[in-house]
C-alpha cells in the first residue's frame, strides 16, 4: 500500500512541476495586432489572427473595411508554454496559389508574428506584426 501512496505522490510533484507546453498543431489561438511592418515602414491597422485546427484567418479592419483571409495550414513545428507565452513556432501554409511561413516569435516580452508569401520559393511580401494581446481557445 505503501508503494502505491509514493507512486502518487511521484507523479502528482511531477505533474505539478513540469511545464505545460502545447504541441503547435493542437494548439489554438487568437493574436490581435494594431501595426504592421511592410518593407521596414510602419502602418496602423487592426490585425486578428485566429488558429483553429488547421486554418488560420487573417482579420484584418481599415477605415471600418473588414478584410478576412483563410489559410490551410500544411504543417507545424517548434514548441509554444501557453503559461509564459514564450517560444518560437511555425505554420507553413497555403493561401491560394502561395505557400506562406507564419512565424510566431517571444523576446523579453516582446510577442511578433512575421507572414510571409512566398511564389515559386520566392519571397513576395512579408508582414511583420507586434502582438497586442494574446487569448487561447
Amino acid at each position: 500500500m505503501k508503494y502505491i501512496y509514493k507512486s502518487i505522490t511521484i507523479l502528482f510533484i511531477a505533474f505539478c512541476c513540469f511545464r505545460i507546453t502545447a504541441q503547435t498543431n493542437t494548439m489554438n489561438f487568437t493574436f490581435q495586432s494594431d501595426s504592421v511592418i511592410i518593407s521596414g515602414e510602419n502602418f496602423t491597422t487592426d490585425s486578428v489572427f485566429s488558429k483553429t485546427g488547421n486554418t488560420l484567418v487573417w482579420t484584418q479592419v481599415k477605415n471600418g473595411i473588414i478584410d478576412a483571409m483563410n489559410f490551410s495550414i500544411t504543417s507545424s513545428s517548434g514548441s509554444w508554454d501557453q503559461v509564459t507565452s514564450q517560444g518560437n513556432i511555425n505554420y507553413v501554409m497555403n493561401f491560394d496559389n502561395y505557400q506562406c511561413d507564419f512565424i510566431v516569435s517571444s523576446q523579453n516580452s516582446n510577442l511578433t508574428v512575421t507572414l510571409t508569401f512566398n511564389l515559386n520559393g520566392t519571397q513576395v511580401d512579408q508582414y511583420i506584426f507586434n502582438v497586442d494581446t494574446i487569448s487561447y481557445q
